[in-house]
């Protein structure tokens, strides 16, 4: 680097822009590729938030354009903050190679305008590179997307004017950006500084022992309180205790980071009198004071992996069970209300013997009543003290293979907002004063919402003694076989176009397709989301592990001239990186896995294999940076020696 700096005083700028950049390539391989995958992403997502297609396969044109510009946003705002932390690293990194190039006689003028000129030409292959690559793969993606909704259409070349503006206008806020911080950074260091720019970051405050132990143990019981109080926060008081939930996890994850690591390293050393191995004095020593002075960057890291991860967990569980849901929602596939005439029952029964269509049809009785509650809460802490629900025969919702069984003098409530409970001494009283004692508050509903949302279901001998003159009847039709629910959707919704002044409520079928429609599209943005934000945030962790590896170059000189090999000072090496990418890791896993133990009511299946497979999909991505990282710095390791 002195010989590139040496020469620069017999060159033009940009020759000695190009060797500069050739000088460097190693630094920014990595960050030059996610700057083209970034890009790529961000050209895509605004290609189809501006698509026909997708207004054409649905309906919800409207809500997926809205997130697609959410999609699109936060994709910027990663980008943006991913660009200016990164080039603040290597800045800090070339502090001493733009100190010499000051040195040697380039004014501070020259030295900005050859900083702008690189940062202009990287962020513009990037555009193009990133762009190029968003064209080709916009087919692809528009494909994976029509797959996870379940649309057929054909898709032909995609093109986006509004998108390509819209790509232009974000890279050209970038390199707004970056020239400014370029701009910022050579002005504001002296000569002195800037040879001293590396180990500015490093100076942390050291904490008394009493102090470190209280702030240590402190940290440990944040992020514990802040699981345990997660899976207890159901109640009226929601909102309030996702706020101590949020400031015990965060709070406690920055007291970890920056104190109870180095504090357990501490009894750990006490314990083993001081006597560590090679391997453990090379990395838990540097690693502890790297995790010091990143604190604040590890803290966000685990935190935004955690809600990354519970997002997009969440929504490729909800996807999961959307068919499970749909029938927790609709129980029946198809309903009537028989007050409007029983013709379009019969019609559509007809409709279906003749498709060849095999069915089974109830007739539901019911009515509304006004009630009294006794300890009767719907779920969340939410407690009611008078309501008018619908009741119904149990053996009715029976014969419609709802899954209920009431004896004489109890009731079981459909439509809790939580998971299933069985209340203690919970009762409801009708105004003509019958009472029945509630034995179970489902999460599931008893007739198909949009029909009635608050049922409960009593023995059927109760409920012809309770049964009022007047009552409401509902035709019920459910499908023998699942794969003819579609086309007795599609029969279904063509009859009642055709019919005026008849309540079309929504099916079984419809509400499948709607769940599948807006986790599917969750899945597609959180998903392409965390993978961006993961890769950034590896690429800042393997970024602060390369220049950690430069700075202690000397070091290893040191230990080989004392006969260490490379092999014996990569095991400390390798151990101190893995820890620093394993701990941000698993920190934010255990995040994750609270969160969606705390929602776990908002899904009705077992969601271990999404969970493992998105645990597995950005572990993996971590790995990758981990391997990358390990690799990089046998190779200058290697090289700080023979050099």
């Amino acid at each position: 680097m002195f010989r590139v700096c040496l020469e620069g005083m017999f060159m033009k700028l940009s020759e000695l822009v190009r060797r500069n950049m050739i000088a460097n390539i190693r630094q920014y391989y990595l960050y030059f590729f996610s700057l083209i995958f970034s890009v790529m992403l961000y050209f895509i997502f605004s290609t189809m938030q501006h698509e026909d297609l997708i207004s054409q396969a649905t309906e919800a044109s409207n809500g997926f354009s809205a997130a697609f510009r959410t999609g699109v946003f936060f994709l910027a705002a990663i980008m943006i903050v991913f660009v200016s932390y990164a080039r603040n690293l290597f800045y800090k990194r070339r502090g001493r190679e733009i100190g010499l190039f000051q040195l040697i006689g380039l004014s501070r003028g020259a030295v900005i305008r050859m900083l702008l000129i690189e940062n202009l030409i990287m962020l513009t292959a990037a555009a193009l590179v990133g762009t190029v690559l968003g064209l080709l793969f916009s087919r692809l993606f528009l494909l994976l997307f029509f797959q996870i909704m379940r649309f057929e259409m054909e898709i032909g070349f995609q093109f986006s004017t509004e998108a390509l503006l819209q790509t232009g206008a974000l890279l050209l806020l970038l390199l707004v950006i970056t020239s400014w911080q370029t701009i910022k950074f050579v002005r504001k260091h002296t000569l002195v500084q800037l040879f001293q720019s590396r180990s500015e970051s490093e100076q942390i405050r050291e904490i008394k022992p009493v102090r470190q132990l209280i702030l240590g143990v402190a940290g440990i019981l944040l992020v514990a309180f802040g699981y345990w109080y997660s899976g207890r926060m159901m109640n009226a008081f929601l909102l309030l205790n996702m706020l101590v939930v949020l400031f015990a996890t965060v709070f406690g994850t920055y007291l970890v980071f920056r104190v109870s690591i180095g504090w357990l390293m501490t009894v750990y050393r006490k314990k083993m009198n001081g006597h560590l191995q090679f391997k453990h004095a090379l990395s838990i020593a540097p690693m502890v004071h790297r995790l010091k002075s990143n604190a604040r960057l590890l803290t966000l890291i685990a935190t935004l992996s955690a809600i990354t991860l519970t997002f997009v967990t969440g929504a490729y569980s909800l996807y999961y069970s959307a068919e499970e849901e749909a029938r927790m929602m609709t129980p029946q596939d198809f309903m009537f209300d028989l007050a409007e005439g029983t013709e379009p029952g019969a019609e559509f029964e007809r409709l279906l013997y003749e498709e060849g269509l095999t069915y089974e049809a109830h007739e539901i009785e019911a009515f509304s009543a006004d009630v009294n509650y006794e300890n009767f809460d719907q779920g969340l802490g939410l407690t009611m003290e008078s309501g008018t629900p619908t009741i119904v025969s149990a053996k009715d919702l029976r014969d419609t293979g709802v899954d209920v069984t009431v004896r004489p003098g109890e009731a079981v409530y459909f439509g809790g907002m939580a998971t299933p409970v069985m209340p203690e001494d919970s009762r409801m009283t009708l105004t003509t004063g019958e009472t029945f004692n509630i034995v179970e508050i489902s999460n599931r509903s008893g007739l198909n919402q949009g029909v009635a949302y608050s049922v409960f279901a009593v023995n059927d001998e109760d409920f012809n003694e309770i049964r009022p003159d007047e009552v409401r009847s509902y035709l019920a039709i459910n499908l023998a076989d699942k794969a003819e629910r579609e086309q007795a959707n599609d029969i279904y919704h063509d009859f009642t176009s055709l019919l005026e002044d008849v309540t079309i409520s929504s099916t079984n079928v419809d509400i499948t397709m709607m769940r599948m429609e807006m986790s599917g599209i969750m899945i597609f943005i959180t998903g392409f989301l965390g993978i961006v934000f993961l890769c950034a945030t590896g690429s800042i962790l393997y970024f602060k592990q390369m220049t950690e590896v430069e700075e202690e170059k000397g070091s290893y000189r040191t230990l080989r001239q004392l006969g260490f090999t490379v092999g014996n000072m990569m095991s400390g090496v390798g151990l101190k990186q893995l820890l620093f990418f394993a701990i941000p890791l698993l920190i934010g896993l255990g995040h994750t896995y609270f969160a969606l133990k705390s929602v776990s009511f908002l899904f009705s299946t077992d969601i271990t294999i999404p969970v493992a497979i998105s645990i597995g999909v950005f572990t993996l991505i971590y790995l990758v940076f981990y391997i990358l990282s390990v690799t990089n710095s046998r190779s200058e390791i290697t090289r700080a020696i023979k050099g």
